[in-house]
């Protein structure tokens, strides 16, 4: 995928990187100087004001490249995602993303806060999904309606529910929402934004978690229940994850068959350059939006035979670039697997061969252009 956007990005907080795994350093990249930092979505940067910051609540936010529904995708940000509010035009937020790309999106995708909110937001316990998809329901049954869809990446709130009933009453509390049960009861709210004092709560069992089921939140305050299965504690997980070659290679895997969507970058449809930077965001490292920037980074792998058979030089994980020959402009990017063959979204996610004699090679090898090593040797 290729557009222009803003190719610097950050090293950000965990509010503001949601997804990213400590202990793993992002490379800023601009087209001038491949190693500045630049915090800007930090909450702590005096630039941020009020509203300045939101949270992404949806499963994905669809992106675009300017302020209509019939404008280009540019790229999407999944739920628990926080960005920065650039400029508000009518229901429409620019927003930058810790990535660095710059688009517009709808407002009711996004949870408006100040700093002070941002702060709460990201002291808060949280929970990953890591089922390629799931459902929020209205009550810990399958059978029951749905409060939001969810895929893999997503991030939500750990939510509390006190029996009322034959069913559950949301609780949730903290100066802006968000956090444990207080035992007094101060400043809790049922799911629908509405007090509840202690009194209320009185002799209600509070609970978390009922018949396999996990009760989160979404940073609006939208509750429910989701299987335990496909959620995973946010500490768990980025303390579980290490960015080598075979774990981007598997997370590639995973997502065989998923449709091609231009500005795809989720599980809901990717385009070549979304299949790459949610491969690496799932393991910890945050890349630039576009194929053209994360062709900067890494190492440059020999490239020399491949297409005749020879990939001893090849690692599972390393990035393949194709573009125009004579100019070098990038336009596609692969991810390798092994065995001479790569992963990548073109028409949907599949696996195609480098080597030109093998039936199923790529119809586009005569566009390689390039190999970069963005792990460390394994």
């Amino acid at each position: 995928m290729m557009k222009i956007g803003i190719l610097r990005y950050c090293v950000a907080t965990l509010a503001l990187c949601i997804t990213a795994v400590s202990g793993f350093g992002q490379e800023a990249v601009d087209k001038d100087s491949p190693a500045a930092l630049t915090p800007v979505l930090s909450v702590g940067n005096p630039g941020a004001g009020k509203d300045s910051l939101a949270v992404v609540d949806l499963s994905v936010a669809h992106l675009r490249e300017a302020p209509d529904y019939t404008a280009e995708m540019g790229t999407e940000v999944l739920m628990g995602a926080a960005v920065k509010v650039l400029e508000r035009r009518d229901y429409w937020r620019k927003v930058l993303c810790d990535d660095g790309y710059t688009a517009w999106v709808n407002a009711l995708a996004l949870k408006e806060m100040d700093i002070e909110e941002m702060k709460a937001y990201e002291a808060s316990p949280k929970l990953v999904c890591l089922s390629e998809y799931a459902t929020v329901h209205s009550a810990p049954k399958k059978s029951s309606p749905m409060v939001s869809d969810l895929v893999r990446g997503d991030v939500l709130l750990v939510g509390m529910a006190a029996r009322s009933g034959s069913g559950y009453v949301s609780i949730v509390s903290g100066r802006s929402g968000w956090g444990d049960v207080p035992l007094d009861g101060t400043d809790v709210r049922r799911g629908s934004g509405q007090g509840m004092d202690a009194s209320e709560k009185t002799g209600r069992e509070k609970k978390s978690s009922c018949r396999g089921f996990r009760y989160v939140c979404t940073v609006s305050g939208r509750s429910g229940w989701v299987q335990k299965s496909a959620l995973m504690k946010l500490e768990d997980w980025k303390a579980s994850q290490r960015c080598t070659g075979d774990a981007v290679a598997d997370e590639a895997l995973r997502h065989l068959g998923i449709p091609y969507l231009w500005g795809g970058a989720s599980p809901k449809g990717f385009d070549c350059s979304g299949l790459s930077s949610f491969c690496f965001r799932m393991n910890g490292r945050i890349l630039p939006r576009n194929a053209s920037a994360q062709a900067r980074l890494g190492t440059a792998v020999d490239t020399t035979g491949i297409r005749a058979g020879n990939c001893s030089a090849l690692k599972r994980g390393d990035l393949i670039f194709f573009g125009n020959p004579e100019t070098g402009k990038v336009s596609h990017v692969g991810i390798y697997i092994g065995e001479g063959r790569m992963v990548h979204a073109s028409q949907l996610v599949r696996i195609n061969s480098l080597i030109d004699s093998r039936p199923d090679c790529y119809e586009n090898m005569h566009r390689l252009l390039a190999v970069r090593r963005l792990c460390g040797e394994e």
